[in-house]
């Protein structure tokens, strides 16, 4: 297979200088990551207070929507800050303005970097790269950075929901933390759904996707009877089944990324072949449960009571926690190091 060849502009390799710059956006967050979470939560909790104080003055309604958004003159112009919006049922067309600014300039230092290459090398080059497709090259580049932005706001906000002043919001029976660029395509950080669910529609809806590459994402299917579902062969992101009844149902070979199951019932359950990264059983009842040959990494039984559990094979990564567990012909597994 021909691997594909670097784009170059004179002698400037533009996908070598994206992965460096992005390296040391990677090793800077990795370094100074819980700092920044504090200061993302510090934030956002502030633009809260904002929207609590309109909804207790009547000038907004309960909020479906909170979205983060890049506009691109602020990337030419470099004044890196997402605008934040909070908007009722209606989305934009809500007309009661509620914004607020989250400032990113800490991860897009390096993004300066990569313009200020394209600029000398239009420069230093003419004709070899136009305005035009300097200006795409950094729109490109941006949705790189905001994809590291993004996954940092996802743990920030697990944080955030805890505080007061969120548990203050007033918030839609469906509510979303989205990320995107201004009135366009946005990407879900974070939802809540507290309407009723029929357990028959849910099953057939995600039955349909067994075997497809497109995955589930921020599924809210909470204390649903689940039970005798087929749900094998699934790619199932973000989601809570908190509650729900999976007794005689199978999830083998299925990816369960951040989900949760807590207070869940799991009972002649197969996750055979499953991985399970960042998962959640905190006070689940798992009896009969196989997790033959799974791949399990950072998955939590806090409090969970395991009764005839087996973990035959499994590859067991880091971080199992089974503190307050309750272990009934069960064995702790053994964690295994990835070399």
């Amino acid at each position: 297979m021909n691997q594909q060849q670097p784009r170059m502009f004179g002698d400037l390799n533009v996908d070598q200088r994206s992965f460096e710059l992005l390296s040391k956006l990677d090793a800077y967050g990795q370094l100074h990551f819980d700092t920044l979470v504090d200061e993302f939560v510090q934030s956002f909790t502030t633009y809260c207070e904002q929207i609590v104080h309109m909804q207790q003055a009547g000038h907004k309604q309960a909020i479906a929507f909170i979205n983060f958004s890049v506009l691109k003159t602020n990337l030419l112009t470099r004044k890196h800050e997402l605008r934040m919006d909070a908007y009722d049922e209606n989305w934009y067309l809500d007309r009661v303005a509620c914004t607020g600014t989250y400032d990113v300039s800490p991860f897009y230092r390096w993004l300066y970097t990569f313009a200020d290459n394209l600029e000398a090398t239009r420069k230093k080059y003419r004709g070899k790269l136009t305005f035009a497709q300097m200006q795409a090259l950094i729109f490109e580049e941006s949705h790189r950075y905001l994809i590291f932005v993004a996954e940092l706001m996802r743990v920030a906000i697990k944080k955030v929901v805890k505080t007061a002043v969120f548990k203050q919001l007033n918030r839609h029976e469906v509510f979303v933390i989205c990320i995107g660029e201004y009135q366009d395509r946005v990407d879900i950080l974070y939802k809540e759904d507290s309407t009723v669910k029929d357990a028959k529609v849910v099953k057939r809806y995600l039955e349909k996707g067994k075997g497809q590459a497109d995955p589930f994402t921020y599924e809210i299917c909470e204390n649903v009877d689940l039970s005798k579902g087929d749900f094998a062969d699934l790619n199932i992101l973000f989601s809570s089944f908190a509650g729900c009844d999976f007794t005689d149902t199978s999830f083998e070979a299925t990816l369960l990324l951040m989900t949760s199951f807590k207070d869940a019932t799991l009972k002649n359950t197969t996750l055979k072949k499953a991985q399970i990264f960042d998962g959640d059983f905190t006070g689940a009842t798992l009896e009969n449960v196989d997790f033959k040959d799974a791949k399990l990494k950072h998955v939590i039984f806090k409090n969970a009571t395991l009764i005839n559990v087996t973990f035959d094979d499994a590859l067991l990564l880091t971080q199992l926690n089974f503190e307050g567990a309750t272990l009934i012909d069960t064995d702790i597994p053994i964690e295994k190091g990835v070399s």
